[in-house]
């Protein structure tokens, strides 16, 4: 049973390290019995090369009734330890193998359900019980010597490594940082199970992102190369004008809501200009332009349609502030739909329309926000929404990463 043991996927792992990036800085991830390598490889390397540590539903210890149990494991056949999990996956998506790893809320035919049900197929015997048989959790020293940024995450119906594991691990990383700037909050997701990683992806990508800015090094978020790219960029470029052309101008008005999302105006365009809008969209009284730049079109040249200017920064998801001071805007310029049509209530064709550049993910940031907020959609309703109103929809994933663990969490 030396085969697969924590001692030697530690050596794999730390050869790996060692000839990827013999000489660079990483951050390392792991998931359930991961956790422990992780915290191993980063005690080997120290905090020169280690930069940071996530620990994803991390066990704190093996339950003194299990380690008895998987002694057996060295007796036990190959051939034999598959009918046990056989019948441990009777009943297919509802079955205890299932069962174990997700939520109990996920529905019966819930597609997280089928990818687990694939990972547990997939799962070789042989190795997974060597590996289970010779596992050893991080002790509380070794977690307390990790000299480095960790991200503990645990999951609030997890049966496997219960979130109570998070709480004795921060406790031995706070008792040995003593309130140092290493020690960080812990987050336990929401109708979670063991399965974090399929059930709750965008709000442990958004989480690990934050990790990363807040603690590790703000230049390696998507935002801030995705900012910084685009600073060295020409928007009117002859490249970026006829991505804009190709790009939809105006978007459906989103299900349930008087929103559309569209693309920034040109002031002679031929297509997308001021007049043309107001002639091709009567339903259209009012535009909030949420663009950095003044716009290129002259917002005088309007007839009908009442303009406002609300700039924000692109390639990085708008702040809390901004969301609200967004909301607050939405509401005063349905308020003056009502003055202007004299009526209680807006037109029921009447709409508001939002535009950054392209209109895609500031623009759709700032209307999921909205209809979580204000219309009372889930968060999967609201993207999904907004996604079929102007496709593709949110393009870049942080943005929809950060809208999941605001929403979600």
């Amino acid at each position: 049973m030396r085969a697969h043991s924590m001692d030697d996927r530690f050596a794999f792992a730390s050869i790996d390290a060692n000839t990827v990036t013999p000489d660079k800085q990483f951050i390392l991830i792991g998931h359930s019995m991961g956790t422990s390598l992780a915290g191993r490889v980063a005690l080997r390397y120290g905090p020169g090369r280690c930069k940071g540590v996530v620990a994803i539903c991390p066990p704190s210890h093996v339950d003194p009734k299990m380690r008895s149990t998987r002694k057996s494991l060295a007796y036990i056949p190959e051939f034999v330890f598959n009918i046990f999990r056989a019948v441990d996956r009777s009943g297919g998506l509802t079955s205890h193998s299932v069962n174990r790893m997700v939520s109990p809320s996920v529905p019966p035919t819930h597609e997280i359900r089928t990818k687990q049900l694939r990972i547990n197929l997939q799962v070789n015997t042989g190795p997974w019980m060597k590996t289970a048989y010779n596992f050893e959790p991080l002790t509380s020293r070794e977690w307390g010597e990790l000299n480095c940024p960790v991200f503990l995450i645990g999951s609030e119906n997890d049966v496997v490594t219960p979130k109570n594991d998070v709480y004795d691990i921060f406790g031995w990383l706070n008792d040995k940082a003593k309130g140092g700037k290493n020690v960080i909050d812990p987050v336990i997701l929401h109708d979670s199970g063991h399965a974090a990683l399929i059930e709750k992806h965008h709000v442990l990508e958004g989480l690990i992102s934050d990790f990363i800015i807040k603690h590790v090094n703000i230049k390696l978020s998507l935002g801030w190369q995705l900012a910084y790219l685009a600073s060295k960029s020409d928007k009117w470029s002859l490249k970026n004008e006829a991505k804009w052309r190709k790009t939809l101008a105006v978007g459906e008005k989103i299900r349930g809501t008087r929103l559309r999302g569209m693309k920034t105006l040109r002031q002679n365009d031929l297509e997308h200009s001021p007049s043309i809008l107001e002639k091709k969209y009567p339903d259209i009284y009012s535009i909030i332009d949420i663009s950095r730049e003044p716009p290129p079109y002259d917002p005088a040249s309007f007839t009908r349609i009442s303009y406002h200017k609300f700039p924000t920064v692109s390639k990085l998801p708008p702040t809390k502030k901004e969301v609200a001071d967004f909301i607050e805007m939405v509401d005063t310029c349905m308020e003056e739909i009502k003055l202007r049509t004299q009526s209680a209530d807006p037109p029921p064709d009447a709409t508001l329309a939002v535009h950054c550049h392209y209109g895609f993910n500031r623009t759709g940031f700032f209307l999921c926000s909205y209809m979580v907020e204000r219309l009372g959609y889930s968060i999967n309703e609201a993207v999904e929404a907004f996604s079929i109103s102007r496709p593709p929809g949110i393009k870049h994933p942080h943005f929809i990463d950060e809208l999941y663990v605001r929403y979600e969490l």
